[in-house]
């Protein structure tokens, strides 16, 4: 028979500032899934271990940003995809809450508030694309432009640190 420390057990939780769990439990502390329910009208649902998010859920904002993915140790860490409630979408890596690594943006306007990006992919609604280096959400570094301009490719190497860029049609130098 398993200890009591070991069993898992289902219940409500209203904290004192009117946040509100329902889940599973495992000595004491949130583990399993389950869904938190913050009073701002923000919430998660998904998997915790040992009182933190941990494994794959979904986190919505009280704006309706969403992120779905991978957790670890409370934080966005691994796979996922972020989507803004403004329609941009970043999906790829993440580390400590930010996206980090490998992965794309989409962003349906020119500019977005996204931070700690390193390499990665900037596609525009109208379908240019940048493939490149980020630092703090902006294209910073070495990096490559794609524009679509009636079916001929503009190609631009861009050294963004010292602001050039070289143009060349139809292949890149």
């Amino acid at each position: 028979m398993a200890s009591s420390d070991d069993e898992k057990e289902v219940r409500e939780v209203i904290y004192d500032n009117s946040d509100r769990y329902v889940g599973e439990f495992k000595a004491g502390k949130r583990h399993g899934k389950g869904a938190y329910y913050y009073h701002d009208g923000s919430k998660y649902e998904g998997e915790y271990k040992n009182g933190k998010r941990a494994g794959k859920g979904t986190y919505t904002s009280v704006h309706g940003d969403k992120y779905f993915g991978e957790w670890k140790d409370g934080e966005s860490h691994g796979e996922g995809v972020y989507q803004y409630v403004n329609g941009d979408r970043y999906e790829g890596e993440f580390s400590d809450d930010v996206p980090h690594g490998k992965g794309a943006f989409t962003f349906p306007v020119p500019y977005s508030a996204l931070m700690g990006l390193r390499i990665g992919t900037y596609r525009h609604a109208n379908g240019d694309t940048y493939e490149g280096e980020f630092q703090n959400g902006f294209r910073h570094g070495k990096g490559r432009s794609v524009k679509a301009n009636g079916g001929t490719r503009l190609i631009a190497l861009c050294d963004l640190l010292n602001r050039a860029c070289r143009f060349v049609r139809g292949r890149l130098l």
